[in-house]
């Protein structure tokens, strides 16, 4: 179905197709649909585009899961919200419900937008660009749906090798066909790394909570993120939990486990691999609303966690990674920096050098999951232990989070 898509894609693009001037553009809207990793991956986009419109209305279309983290970001005017709309193979439900989606569209349409740029890239989203009343629009397109945009860029960035955000960046580029010369330019003005904007009212909190637990100061902090965006990415029960009982009894370091409500049941599992263990994991569970938990991953010294939001999330604050990868390429969403450590263990069916995930569809229909299970728990702490000292006695981290 999808090669009969771009076919006709191939066939009619033409007639859609036009330069971008960018001297017409006075208001944006950008979309950013998928996963929180996947919006953090899609920040240094909004940020390039401030510099190059500086005076323009740039509004945000995303879904409610991704608000907290994009809400205090000065890119935008206005945060958009729709959820009716399925972006993803997983972890996701669409509601027919016609009338809210022709509610949605009438909206867009009604602010007559000069310019839509599609990150997310799906028949949906491609259709937008017909509806929506924009003087131009712009974007990527898995599904054969190219023909939708005036300026289409052909692009996967499951099978481009390359870290995503630079994939996400050269969108730009392309759809506003910027020179090398001029383009290196405006790269050297935003970070390779994700951006993520404190909210004000929550950091108050996050000092409140500090100077109410001054313990967390004798010693370096270690987290633990105990799941990730889909099961086979995260390490498993017993492993976190062994892992746990090492870092706790060696007595030189704080321990969270940071997770969501929906982690308990892990958590359980977790316990239950301890038998006779006199540690109790309930204690060491940190859940709290997303942007409280960005400011613990601030002050933290060393993060351990798999291809998920956290991970990602201490990518852009620079504090030290353990990045456990296993079903997806390192290479595609690794944090950037000197101070993160990969463990990934290559296997047969691992992802080739040009794919983000490996041939087991991304580990969802491997039976054993063995990239994942050859971790070993000491080679994590051992990392950890490089971090923290690679770092020094001082906490560079509690540094970053006083002058954020």
């Amino acid at each position: 179905m999808i090669s009969i898509f771009k076919k006709i894609d191939s066939r009619i693009i033409f007639l859609r197709k036009k330069e971008i001037n960018q001297g017409e553009i006075h208001t944006i809207l950008v979309n950013s649909l998928y996963f929180i990793g996947d919006t953090i991956f899609h920040t240094p986009v909004f940020e390039i585009l401030r510099l190059m419109f500086p005076e323009a209305k740039i509004d945000l279309w995303t879904k409610s899961r991704n608000l907290d983290i994009v809400k205090d970001n000065p890119v935008f005017n206005e945060i958009i919200l729709f959820d009716n709309i399925k972006t993803a193979d997983y972890n996701e439900v669409n509601k027919l419900d016609l009338i809210k989606k022709i509610k949605f569209v009438k909206n867009i349409r009604n602010k007559k937008y000069d310019l839509y740029i599609d990150l997310t890239g799906k028949y949906s989203t491609a259709l937008i660009a017909l509806l929506g009343n924009f003087r131009y629009s712009a974007g990527i397109n898995y599904h054969g749906f190219g023909f939708c945009y005036n300026r289409y860029f052909e692009l996967d960035t499951s099978t481009k090798p390359g870290h995503l955000i630079d994939k996400y960046l050269s969108v730009v580029q392309n759809i506003f066909s910027i020179n090398e010369l001029d383009w290196n330019n405006l790269r050297t003005k935003v970070q390779n790394r994700p951006y993520i904007y404190a909210d004000e009212e929550i950091k108050k909190d996050f000092e409140l909570f500090l100077e109410q637990n001054v313990y967390l100061k004798n010693k370096p902090l270690v987290l633990i993120h105990i799941s990730a965006g889909w099961k086979a990415k995260e390490l498993s029960a017993e492993k976190i939990a062994g892992l746990s009982g090492l870092i706790i009894n060696s007595g030189k370091y704080n321990l969270f486990l940071i997770g969501s409500e929906n982690d308990r049941a892990k958590l359980n599992e977790m316990q239950k691999s301890l038998p006779g263990v006199k540690i109790d994991l309930e204690k060491y569970f940190f859940s709290r609303p997303l942007m409280f938990t960005v400011e613990l991953i601030r002050y933290a010294d060393v993060l351990v966690g798999a291809d998920s939001a956290p991970l990602h999330i201490a990518g852009a604050l620079n504090t030290p990674t353990v990045a456990l990868f296993g079903p997806t390429n390192p290479e595609f969403s690794k944090p950037r920096g000197e101070f993160h450590e990969v463990i990934y263990n290559r296997l047969s069916c691992s992802a080739s050098d040009n794919e983000q995930f490996c041939t087991r569809d991304a580990g969802k229909s491997c039976a054993t999951l063995d990239c994942m299970n050859a971790i070993s728990t000491q080679l994590i702490l051992n990392k950890i232990e490089y971090l923290i000292q690679k770092k020094g006695k001082e906490r560079i981290s509690v540094r970053q989070f006083e002058k954020a």
